[in-house]
């Protein structure tokens, strides 16, 4: 996919929507510039939280459509460009190693700026400067939310939900199509795990 061709891609997404309402997310971050030790309280790791993500880009945005009845639209991912964006060293090393082609992400990748632009009204309001102010933002903008690791705490044979995607759909029988710590096929997969867990 060449530049001129990456609108195109926010159009379908657009289209897409019209039909299948529901998004499964995946996201791949350059890791933590700054890093909370465990023992802070909440409002002091929403704190470092809010900025890093205010610092960084994310590597990769996977999203998945689908609609009611769970039937898949389409899945997109999006760029990152290592050499001039933020990042934690090892997060990029260690994704390297798991096989992610960071030339391929930025040729291939829808542009995050398109996907910025596009959702900045939203984006700029789920980072409110409180952990309450952000749950309700969450709640009045994006509706429903399914964390799939906390779902798994509530269904038999899912290990309590001490568990990665990929060792989910293992134990939902569910195939992954492309390499793990990809954005765009581990939403896939979260989509084809979520309804599973939902029946």
């Amino acid at each position: 996919m060449d530049l001129n061709e990456k609108p195109k891609e926010i159009t379908q997404f657009d289209e897409c929507l019209r039909f299948h309402t529901i998004l499964t997310i995946d996201i791949e971050f350059p890791g933590f510039i700054t890093q909370s030790p465990w023992d802070f309280i909440d409002k002091e790791i929403y704190k470092e939280f809010r900025f890093n993500v205010n610092q960084t880009k994310l590597i990769q945005l996977g999203v998945t459509t689908l609609d009611d009845l769970g039937r898949i639209g389409s899945s997109w991912y999006s760029d990152f460009d290592f050499h001039a964006d933020a990042y934690s060293p090892s997060t990029i090393m260690f994704l390297e190693k798991n096989g992610l082609n960071f030339k391929k992400l930025k040729e291939d990748g829808i542009s995050i700026a398109s996907f910025t632009k596009k959702f900045s009204p939203i984006i700029k309001k789920l980072l409110p400067k409180s952990m309450e102010e952000f749950a309700t933002v969450v709640v009045n903008k994006v509706g429903i939310v399914r964390d799939l690791n906390h779902m798994a705490r509530f269904c038999e044979g899912l290990e309590d939900g001490r568990l990665g995607l990929e060792r989910l759909g293992k134990l939902l029988n569910k195939k992954k199509f492309g390499m793990k710590h990809n954005a765009g096929s581990d939403s896939l997969l979260t989509t084809s795990a979520h309804f599973e867990m939902v029946k």
